[in-house]
């Protein structure tokens, strides 16, 4: 009974070591699988941050060609703009230089009437000239006549008052003679004392340059 015991004892062992391999062999399928399932996690996991980053790579150039085509049609859109507003400053322009050949054009009829105007303005002066130089020469004539006989009486009365004159300018003449007359001998004698005072300053000269010359002679 005891070898039986024993047997049995051994076959039990037996079927223990077998439940552990199993056990093992089961451990080792679960860590086999579940490396696998993680290396299958981390080939996901590269895939997924390879579709990332493409879709990063995708989407940094889907904005670059926004951006580029944004300042595509922004450039377009300045241009458009200058090019219109180049439009608008050639038609302002036109506009301007349309209404500068309107007041030229106005200036010159205006100018032309005012030389119509002044033309006719001065023939009438001309005209109103010519009838006022006829009046004031007829009136000359007339003048010219009444002068003439005044004149006429002017000139008897200056020949009676030249004749008169004539008497009277003699008697000053004569006049005047004698004051210049008289005036010669006041001068002659003004003279004879003037030459008599030089004379005298002459003298008193000598005497005080004498005087000099004996006080230096003297002082020697």
């Amino acid at each position: 009974m005891r070898e039986e015991a024993i047997r049995e004892e051994v076959m039990r062992e037996e079927v223990i070591r077998d439940e552990v391999r199993r056990e093992e062999a089961i451990r080792e399928e679960v860590i086999r699988e579940e490396v696998m399932r993680e290396e299958v996690i981390r080939e996901e996991v590269m895939r997924e941050e390879a579709i990332r980053e493409e879709v990063m790579r995708e989407e940094v150039r889907r904005e670059e060609v926004i951006r580029e085509e944004v300042m595509r049609e922004k450039v377009m859109r300045e241009e458009a703009i200058r090019e219109e507003a180049i439009r608008e400053e050639v038609m302002r322009e036109e506009v301007i230089r349309d209404e500068v050949r309107r007041e030229e054009a106005i200036r010159e009829e205006v100018i032309r009437e005012e030389v119509m105007r002044e033309e006719v303005i001065r023939e009438e002066v001309i005209r109103e000239e010519v009838m006022r130089e006829e009046a004031i020469r007829e009136e000359v004539m007339r003048e010219e006549v009444r002068r003439e006989e005044v004149i006429r009486e002017e000139v008897m009365r200056e020949e009676v008052m030249r004749e008169e004159a004539i008497r009277e300018e003699v008697m000053r003449e004569e006049a005047i003679r004698e004051e210049v007359k008289r005036e010669e001998e006041i001068r002659e004698e003004v003279m004879r004392e003037e030459v008599m005072r030089e004379e005298a300053i002459r003298e008193e000269v000598m005497r005080e340059e004498v005087m000099r010359e004996e006080v230096k002679n003297g002082g020697r």
